[in-house]
């Protein structure tokens, strides 16, 4: 991959489903929510931030407005199923630690390792902790490190109304599962942890632009500021992974949205904020199907 775009990549693909940014954004009355609607049946579709500020909330009022009609929540996955200490330790600590007796010092060479360990000490970061990660564990918690030390600390949209919807009492159902989530997470690291590791430390401190540009675009439910912030480039330069991340979720996703129509229940399916934009998003292609779309 190329050095300069890798990191920023994993950024956006960890946006499409974990946005996270600086910005605050007065739009009090702006969010990515939309009607769609065919004959008189209606779907509500939110774009999702997994990870907040306590700012951010209340949240804006069309993604209320969408709930209070919603007889039944649609989320990515299986949101109950990701806390579950169970699953965690089954299936996402293989991708985030190091088999045991292994480190991940072991696996990189020798430049990459001595400059891992000085990029760990400037930041008064742990060596052994470290060393427990995979490549892409190391990338994925240093990357929400940053986040966090922004202030990015709070549930995100789709936790907050899977809690609120199963106090409720709401149907709650997803699109795909969570082990289709996990493994498009092992694929980060694609086999060659020295590049991933290298690309980490030159690019974590330079993702704050396309975060925040993200975000404020997510906040003012601005679909062509999440498609330049968020896909133009991926689409660009990795077509093979904006296919996987994209267009094939999305894709997976059109029959299932669409089945939902025609039936007595108010649907809110709510998913990460990028699949909405663009050509190949779920709001053109539900256009090009004879939808209404309309935004709250």
């Amino acid at each position: 991959m190329k050095k300069a775009f890798l990191v920023k990549t994993i950024a956006r693909l960890v946006a499409s489903t974990l946005v996270v940014g600086t910005i605050v954004v007065s739009a009090a009355h702006a969010a990515s929510v939309y009607k769609i609607s065919k004959n008189n049946d209606v779907v509500y579709i939110g774009g999702t931030i997994h990870i907040l500020t306590e700012a951010d909330f209340p949240l804006a009022a069309p993604y209320e407005e969408a709930y209070s009609k919603a007889d039944e929540l649609i989320f990515e996955t299986d949101i109950a199923a990701l806390k579950d200490p169970a699953v965690v330790q089954a299936k996402m600590l293989p991708i985030m630690m190091q088999p045991p007796g292994q480190k991940l010092s072991q696996q990189l060479d020798n430049e990459t390792g001595k400059a891992f360990t000085q990029f760990l000490i400037d930041r008064n970061l742990p060596i052994v902790q470290f060393d427990a990660l995979s490549a892409t564990g190391a990338m994925l918690t240093l990357t929400v490190m940053e986040y966090q030390a922004k202030g990015f600390v709070s549930e995100g949209v789709d936790a907050f109304y899977h809690n609120k919807g199963t106090e409720d009492g709401k149907s709650i159902a997803w699109l795909e599962s969570v082990d289709t989530q996990f493994a498009l997470l092992d694929s980060f690291d694609n086999g060659d942890p020295n590049a991933l590791i290298a690309y980490t430390m030159e690019e974590i401190s330079q993702t704050s632009e396309i975060i925040d540009a993200l975000y404020t675009a997510w906040k003012t439910g601005d679909l062509e500021g999440l498609e330049a912030a968020g896909i133009t480039q991926l689409k660009s330069d990795f077509p093979e992974l904006y296919k996987k991340m994209m267009v094939d979720r999305n894709n997976a996703w059109m029959p299932q949205i669409e089945a939902m129509f025609g039936d007595d229940n108010t649907e809110y399916v709510l998913v990460g904020a990028a699949h909405l934009a663009g050509d190949d998003g779920l709001l053109h292609l539900l256009e090009e199907k004879g939808y209404k779309v309309e935004k709250l």
